[in-house]
């Protein structure tokens, strides 16, 4: 499902199966996603919002690319993305990066 940009604020996703849901720009103020299967990391106090699936991919901002992308990126890549980019990803992607890999869907909770 394509959530992006939509108002989820105090929505109640109590069980939700959000695998494969698009919520880049979704605003999740106060929603409720306790037992949600496949929730997302969502880290909405950084520049960009940072939205990782726990699939392999992470999203900062408008950028969503594999984690594997993100560990590859040169500084040049990175800096063509926006003018703060580097300077953000120099200050977290130690963070960032050990979120992913923490961050990762089990085979039981993507069958159920």
């Amino acid at each position: 499902a394509d959530l992006g940009g939509a108002n989820l604020g105090g929505a109640n996703l109590w069980g939700a199966n959000l695998r494969g849901a698009n919520l880049g720009g979704a605003n999740l103020r106060d929603a409720d996603l306790r037992d949600a299967k496949n929730a997302p990391l969502i880290i909405p106090t950084l520049r960009w919002l940072v939205c990782i699936n726990g699939f392999g991919y992470m999203r900062i901002g408008c950028q969503n690319h594999k984690v594997e992308q993100w560990k590859a990126f040169t500084d040049q890549e990175i800096s063509r993305m926006d003018s703060d980019a580097l300077k953000f990803w120099n200050q977290y992607k130690v963070m960032l990066l050990a979120a992913c890999e923490a961050h990762v869907h089990s085979d039981e909770e993507v069958d159920q």
